[in-house]
């Protein structure tokens, strides 16, 4: 006969729950990029069937040890497949050593696990060179260009087994 109703539980619980994620904004891509708007991506998916590339404006270099990331400015850091504690600490203090300029990032390859800071220090300052050259290159070339081009999956195969 006496009913207890709950009033506003539920709403309370909804708000609590939208409140935790930040609503993520479904853009247009045309609200994004301007027509003529001149970009520098990279292909991160070629091209299947009827589906375009896949293309980023986070580019990343891939080296022996390292992997730069040019316009990512969160840091970078460690592969996740580097477990040992010792091996973390010490890459980290590599990593803090290299002096990524502000707006950069640089990862660790697993590769670079066992690998000496001199040895670290020479793929990151390759990576570095390698990146001015694409800006340089950038600079110069009438858009739509090739800038750079990773090496085949051949020379890459080589690159990541090459140290193992």
């Amino acid at each position: 006969e006496h009913e207890v109703e709950s009033v506003g539980a539920e709403d309370a619980l909804e708000e609590t729950r939208s409140r935790r994620k930040p609503v993520r904004r479904q853009y247009k891509i045309q609200e994004v990029i301007k027509r003529r708007q001149i970009l520098l991506v990279q292909v991160v998916k070629e091209e299947r069937g009827n589906k375009g590339a896949a293309l980023t404006t986070y580019l990343s270099l891939a080296g022996r040890y390292s992997v730069l990331m040019p316009n990512t400015a969160r840091g970078g850091g460690i592969s996740r497949k580097i477990t040992n504690a010792q091996d973390r600490k010490r890459l980290k203090e590599v990593v803090t050593d290299l002096d990524v300029p502000q707006g950069m990032g640089v990862i660790l390859r697993t590769a670079g696990e066992s690998r000496t800071k001199a040895e670290i220090k020479r793929d990151y300052e390759y990576l570095m060179r390698l990146w001015e050259n694409v800006r340089s290159l950038t600079l110069q070339s009438t858009a739509p260009a090739l800038v750079y081009e990773e090496g085949s999956l051949i020379k890459r195969s080589v690159r990541d087994l090459y140290n193992k």
